[in-house]
Parts: structure tokens; C-alpha cells; sequence
């Protein structure tokens, strides 16, 4: 009796361990970004990067700003196969470093989104983001 009731006891122990492992997120491929920034309607850049998803990466646009951005995957919470990403990104000043602004959209692979925005100093800013 006392045998099966320690063999039982490891049994469960063992369940539960089995049980607390969850398998890693598979990681997520490289993608294309396209970023194409307008001040006051005049095109100021339009890099495209190789980004990692969930890692940030950085890049000058027109001498005039620099751009951080980081691409974030979402759950795909209507099991619709369409996983939505995350951009945000940090547009700063080339010269003095000051942040002009701090924009997040949320948007899906193969669709352009676009936003319009006023930065810090005034400027009527454009960005455009395309996800590959």
C-alpha cells in the first residue's frame, strides 16, 4: 500500500512538471518595412528595413530625423489566420536629438496604413508604413 501510494505520488509529480513545460513560441521571420515620412507634404524619406520582429532597429531619414522602430506581433484573436503587427516607433531630430514624436499603429502584413499628425515643433507630419 504504501509502494502504490509513492508510486502514485511520483506519477502526479511527474504529470504536473510535464504539464508546467510550455513550448516556445516559434519565432517569427524577419520582415520587409517600408517607411516613407512626409513633412508639410514634402517627402522627407522612404527607407525599407529588414526588421526582426520584437527587436528595435534604427535609421536616419533624409539627414533630417532619425527613426526608431520596433515591429511587435499581436495574437491573432479571431483565429483568422491574419496576425496584426505593432509599429511604434520614435522619430527624433538629427541635430539636437529632440523627439519630435512617438507614434504606434497597429497594422496588417500587405496593407498600407498612413497616419497624419502634428509633431512636437509644429510640423504637419505624414508617415506611411508598409509590412512584408
Amino acid at each position: 500500500m504504501r509502494l502504490s501510494a509513492t508510486l502514485g505520488l511520483v506519477a502526479l509529480i511527474g504529470a504536473g512538471a510535464a504539464f508546467a513545460q510550455t513550448a516556445a513560441p516559434a519565432a517569427q521571420p524577419a520582415r520587409t518595412v517600408e517607411f516613407e515620412l512626409r513633412e508639410d507634404g514634402r517627402l522627407i524619406g522612404a527607407p525599407t528595413l529588414t526588421v526582426q520582429v520584437g527587436r528595435p532597429t534604427a535609421v536616419t531619414v533624409g539627414g533630417t530625423y532619425a527613426l526608431r522602430l520596433r515591429l511587435d506581433a499581436e495574437p491573432d484573436t479571431d483565429g483568422d489566420g491574419i496576425v496584426p503587427y505593432v509599429v511604434r516607433s520614435t522619430l527624433l531630430r538629427s541635430g539636437d536629438g529632440a523627439r519630435t514624436t512617438a507614434p504606434a499603429m497597429t497594422v496588417v502584413q500587405g496593407m498600407p496604413a498612413r497616419i497624419r499628425l502634428a509633431s512636437a515643433d509644429g510640423a504637419d507630419l505624414s508617415i506611411g508604413v508598409l509590412v512584408h
